[in-house]
């Protein structure tokens, strides 16, 4: 498991990605979830300890750009599933899980409102292709 103190030993700019994020193989579709429901998708997470100050922070893609929290604490980081306290608004705690294609249509489109542009998937190819292309 990732643990602050694994994260603060690295060389900056050495990174590490958390377990749910998949293989480099087989990355994963990632659903980012609080207390406050579901926030969005999550591609490419990594984490790092910055040098001049030690904080370590969480780097991500989604579908409108990128972000960056600082991670006050990991909780969890298994294949399936990460969670962290994040620091910065909105502030809380931040589980990130393995979205699949089924979960995607079944979960999130309804929930979010530029979902109407992403084409409706068949098969966890289409889904990987479109979220994950190359």
């Amino acid at each position: 498991m990732t643990t602050m103190d694994s994260v603060r030993a690295l060389a900056y700019p050495a990174t590490c990605m958390p377990a749910v994020a998949g293989t480099a193989e087989h990355r994963n579709v990632l659903l980012i979830e609080t207390d406050r429901g579901v926030e969005g998708i999550a591609l490419h997470p990594f984490l790092l300890c910055q040098d001049w100050d030690k904080r370590v922070v969480i780097h991500w893609e989604d579908d409108h750009g990128s972000h960056t929290y600082t991670v006050l604490q990991i909780l969890a980081d298994t294949n399936e599933h990460f969670e962290f306290e994040r620091e910065d608004e909105p502030a809380g705690r931040v589980a990130l899980t393995v979205l699949t294609f089924e979960r995607f249509e079944r979960e999130y489109r309804s929930q979010d409102p530029d979902a109407g542009s992403v084409p409706q998937f068949e098969s966890e190819e289409q889904f990987r292709h479109w979220f994950l292309p190359g």
